[in-house]
């Protein structure tokens, strides 16, 4: 399902690459945004083909273990750092 752009087409970029990821009816979608001024396309494809990769390595390896991960991001309400957690829970 598309649900539309996320910004106007009139606006510029106001970061050298711009990476957008969402999960839309349990599909991954990424979508990547850059100025061709200063990327080949190719570099970019590349570099997505590698950030996908280890976003898969990732999830088969967090499905397979039974371990639980936490970070800061877990306890937005607190301010505690990851060495903090890893105390608490490790």
């Amino acid at each position: 399902m598309d649900t539309g752009r996320d910004t106007s087409i009139h606006n510029s970029l106001t970061a050298k690459v711009e990476i957008n990821c969402m999960v839309v009816n349990n599909a991954f979608k990424m979508d990547i945004h850059f100025s061709e001024k200063l990327y080949k396309k190719e570099t970019i494809q590349g570099f997505r083909d590698k950030y996908l990769k280890n976003l898969k390595d990732i999830v088969e390896y967090t499905a397979q273990t039974q371990e639980v991960f936490f970070t800061p991001s877990d306890f937005e309400t607190l301010d505690i750092n990851q060495e903090e957690l890893d105390m608490l829970f490790g």
